[in-house]
């Protein structure tokens, strides 16, 4: 059922995984239909942030920044407006 759900989204996503055992049917053929992008994290546990933080942050920047900013309103800004 959470899978459905997951791939019935309309949004970008982003699956990052320690590992591929364990994955289910349904996201797999998901996966391969190109409904979502799916990164496996090596050497790593249930906390994928905690394990490794910095690759982490890294994966979860590129996909917004190739995900999210296809155009500049949907983008978000790399460093803060400041107005005068």
């Amino acid at each position: 059922m959470v899978s459905e759900i997951f791939l019935a989204s309309l949004v970008p996503k982003l699956l990052l995984l320690a590992g591929t055992d364990r994955l289910d049917k349904t996201p797999t053929i998901g996966q391969m239909q190109g409904k979502f992008q799916m990164v496996v994290v090596r050497n790593t546990g249930h906390a994928i942030q905690e394990d490794a933080p910095q690759e982490f942050a890294n994966l979860i920047l590129n996909f917004i920044s190739h995900s999210w900013c296809r155009d500049s309103r949907t983008c978000l800004p790399s460093q803060p407006k400041v107005e005068h």
